[in-house]
């Protein structure tokens, strides 16, 4: 995978978001990301598969051996015939929170590290909607180097990005 090339996608996504009532609860936030990250995918191949983009997916105890619904997650689902196995063919799985806070966000990256180390997904994202602040400061992780945190909102109009990656802040 070429996480790269998909943390650029995913930052032209969080930019292209200016409509201010996105800004005004999670789940808006959230059904416009999602757009923007379908319509930036179509016809480009990161990954193998042809993965689909997917809210609040059901991630069950007899399937997966925990149970979680993440925000949104890009996979390929296993019924699709594509992989060999269920722990293949899962890519990046996100949470969003409006205005989190230390405790929440803390929460947010032990969710997503549980994820990325159970379910190997490749990257763990955190987004906090409306906010300056990433909280990576603050975490140690067992799947660092998967995980990555932004922090968005607008500000007279205008979008400001801020990112964090809790293996570079160790350096």
């Amino acid at each position: 995978m070429n996480q790269d090339y998909f943390l650029q996608l995913l930052r032209s996504a969080l930019m292209a978001i200016q409509e201010p009532r996105f800004y005004s609860t999670e789940r808006e936030y959230q059904g416009e990301l999602l757009t923007q990250i379908r319509t930036r995918l179509e016809g480009v191949t990161i990954w193998p598969g042809s993965p689909a983009v997917e809210q609040e997916y059901q991630k069950g105890a007899a399937a997966h051996g925990l149970e979680l619904r993440p925000d949104l997650i890009i996979h390929c689902r296993f019924d699709r015939g594509v992989f060999e196995h269920k722990r293949e063919g899962d890519y990046v799985v996100m949470e969003l929170k409006r205005h989190a806070g230390k405790q929440t966000a803390q929460s947010v990256y032990a969710k997503l590290d549980r994820i990325c180390t159970l379910l190997d997904y490749a990257m763990g994202i955190f987004i906090n909607v409306d906010s300056d602040q990433v909280f990576f400061s603050r975490f140690s992780s067992t799947a660092s180097d998967r995980l990555h945190g932004f922090a968005v909102e607008l500000q007279g109009g205008r979008v400001h990005l801020m990112e964090g990656h809790p293996y570079q802040s160790r350096h």
